[in-house]
């Protein structure tokens, strides 16, 4: 039988499950458009990326993307 906590519990589960698949899918989707752009991406900064667990910064990367012609002009070194 589950109790108001079992239920609670499972709750937050599924809202943090819910987050860390959008920011997963928002990571690979930056690093697919960084890879398309900008070639090779070094390992640093896909470990880099891949920490990022923020859904606005990880927006906030993407809309770089599309203005910066090189890595640096992407300016990872702020986050």
């Amino acid at each position: 039988m589950l109790t108001q906590w079992h239920v609670k519990g499972i709750e937050e589960g599924k809202t943090l499950g819910k987050a860390e698949g959008k920011a997963e899918g928002k990571r690979e989707t930056l690093l697919r458009l960084m890879r398309i752009k900008f070639g090779q991406i070094p390992d640093s900064v896909e470990t880099l990326i891949n920490g990022i667990n923020n859904l606005e910064m990880l927006d906030e990367l993407a809309d770089r993307v599309l203005f910066a012609n090189s890595l640096e002009e992407m300016k990872l070194d702020s986050f």
